[in-house]
């Protein structure tokens, strides 16, 4: 005979979800994009209140079984709308990760909020150029400066007095380059590069060149759209990380809570 199994009562709002599939195909549809996500999260919590991913597919296609011509048009898509990209795909974080850069030289000593680096068109290491990204600079920045203008000179420097291991402890401390628990299938852990991952992956050291690169969440740096809301609720608690999650509760045939939501503190 069946058994009656447990109930899952969400996270989700059900409200906020809307918006947010609503906001994001709005978003897609102006930017020119074919695929993007969206989610909301209670940064004191780890709760995700929305969690969209485009494009998606009919869930009723697979209720009395999916035709193969029906699946091999869902595998097929460039898009790739089996997978959720929240999750299960990673990204370069590009200037997203100028968060981990800034607190790592905080939290080591090496800047504080009004050091003072001069900002320019251009750094250069050997013969290659690195460039702002306006081609000009904004002269002498403190971190405010420096996050208002999102400058890469000012990231670059900072990237370079830390060295690629520092920059990638505190990487880590963010959740970067591991999975976050949350509890759907299919997580990915994204790539924090250091000297070791280098020489394990590549059999090279890292170059100067590519530590500024990392410090604005380029070269060999990705991350997963989890992730990297994760790590600025983090900053936004006041340094906790939680583990996303996505079920409140489990309920039984007769209404008894068998687990209840308990925020899961991953490390502060």
């Amino acid at each position: 005979d069946a058994v009656p199994g447990g109930s899952l009562t969400l996270t989700i709002d059900t409200k906020v979800q809307q918006m947010a599939e609503e906001a994001l195909m709005w978003g897609i549809r102006e930017a020119g994009l074919r695929r993007g996500v969206l989610i909301a999260m209670n940064p004191q919590t780890g709760e995700v209140l929305a969690l969209v991913s485009l494009p998606t597919y009919d869930n009723n296609l697979f209720a009395t079984g999916i035709s193969n011509a029906d699946f091999a048009r869902l595998l097929e898509d460039p898009d790739k709308p089996l997978t959720n990209h929240a999750l299960q795909a990673h990204y370069p974080p590009g200037s997203t990760y100028k968060l981990v850069t800034a607190t790592g030289g905080l939290a080591e000593g090496e800047i504080t909020p009004s050091t003072r680096l001069m900002t320019r068109p251009f750094l250069t290491l050997g013969s290659t150029r690195f460039y702002e990204w306006n081609r000009r600079g904004w002269g002498p920045c403190d971190l405010d400066c420096g996050f208002g203008h999102s400058s890469d000179t000012y990231f670059f420097q900072v990237a370079g007095m830390l060295g690629i291991d520092r920059l990638a402890r505190w990487a880590q401390e963010y959740g970067f380059g591991a999975p976050t628990g949350i509890d759907l299938p299919g997580e990915v852990a994204g790539i924090v590069p250091s000297n070791q991952w280098k020489q394990e992956t590549l059999g090279q050291p890292i170059y100067p060149g590519e530590v500024y690169q990392a410090g604005i969440g380029q070269g060999y740096d990705v991350v997963t759209p989890i992730q990297l809301i994760n790590a600025y609720a983090a900053l936004a608690n006041g340094g906790r990380l939680y583990r996303p999650q996505l079920v409140r509760e489990i309920v039984s045939a007769d209404g008894t809570v068998i687990r209840p939501f308990e925020p899961d503190l991953i490390r502060e």
